[in-house]
């Protein structure tokens, strides 16, 4: 994935770290003020590419604030098994980690409520962290706080209308059990008749239903988009194969599905979210508490295209389009 401009970048991560010298704020214990590693234990419920990306972002950040092993990362995932967040979550406490780390809303709702008091979270990649209980405000959070993945939803509609000047419809599957995914809904369904749009919505309750749901909305829909929801991130190479049979445009606000198919979107970069993530972490283990620390929310994205799959629905980007793309599949 594109990166943030290298100036742009270092600028962000030096105002979100601060002035404090990186190897001596990391390598003190909070209990004895002996030097050694802070630890950091980092949990999510699975691998997965965007995931990937913020574990490496996450993992450099770290290791540019803490040079010369001045931070030990204690990973653990739950092999995409949501019973198995809970004991994934305590295996890492048992560390006695100085932060807990935790990637999208699940993992950071089970560590928040597993966590002993001593114990900071900074979470990462969290779609609505107010709606999903982990803090009070975005502004002054309380026990937790990290960044969100937000995605941009405006910029999503408003590059579908450019794209699709005749489009009336959009479908929209979704999981109603993931908050992100219901938040993400509510807010396309408050934002589409602003750009002229009706979005049907339909709810996937399990992967059986996930051919019917997608087949009748290509059937309805002028195009299909792919939300704030992991689990239709996961399911993008299907999502794309059914609404190609009926000639049927995929849109989507992450980078994997329009590698996956998806004519394009405007996304989130997730390296970034876990570069961002590691400044808020080191200023945790650097003793600033999290309340005092906003929620970081990422910026408005950049525009991703796949021409190849553009090109089988016959669809054709404007030359100006294509130039402002930070990312082509072609």
């Amino acid at each position: 994935m594109s990166r943030l401009p290298a100036m742009a970048r270092a600028a962000l991560i030096a105002l979100l770290v601060g002035a404090l010298p990186a190897v001596h704020g990391c390598a003190r214990s909070r209990e004895s003020g002996a030097a050694r590693p802070r630890r950091v234990a980092l949990a999510y419920i699975a691998p997965h590419e965007l995931i990937n990306q913020v574990v490496r972002g996450f993992r450099e950040g770290l290791a540019e604030q803490f040079p010369g092993g001045g931070c030990q990362i204690y990973e653990r995932h739950a092999n995409g098994d949501l019973a198995q967040l809970s004991p994934t979550i305590n295996a890492l406490i048992a560390q006695r980690p100085d932060l807990m780390a935790t990637i999208t809303t699940p993992a950071s709702q089970v560590a928040l409520k597993n966590l002993p008091a001593g114990i900071p979270l900074c979470f990462l990649a969290v779609t609505d962290p107010v709606g999903a209980g982990l803090v009070e405000s975005l502004e002054r959070p309380g026990r937790a706080t990290g960044v969100s993945d937000l995605a941009p939803f405006a910029s999503i509609l408003r590059f579908v209308r450019d794209t699709l000047p005749k489009a009336r419809r959009i479908g929209l599957p979704y999981n109603p059990e993931e908050q992100p995914a219901v938040f993400g809904k509510n807010r396309l369904e408050e934002l589409a008749p602003r750009y002229g749009f009706q979005l049907e919505a339909r709810a996937v309750v399990s992967r059986d239903d996930l051919d019917v749901v997608v087949r009748k909305l290509a059937q309805n829909n002028d195009c299909l988009l792919i939300g704030t929801d992991n689990a239709m991130f996961e399911a993008a190479p299907q999502i794309v194969k059914i609404a190609r049979e009926y000639r049927k445009p995929v849109f989507a606000g992450d980078s994997t599905s329009v590698k996956a198919g998806a004519v394009g979107g405007v996304t989130v970069n997730y390296y970034e979210v876990g570069k961002i993530g590691a400044a808020i972490a080191a200023r945790i283990l650097r003793g600033e508490k999290p309340s005092n620390i906003p929620v970081y929310t990422m910026p408005e994205g950049f525009i991703e295209l796949n021409l190849a799959s553009a090109e089988r629905v016959g669809i054709r980007f404007d030359p100006e389009v294509v130039k402002k793309a930070k990312t082509i599949y072609r």
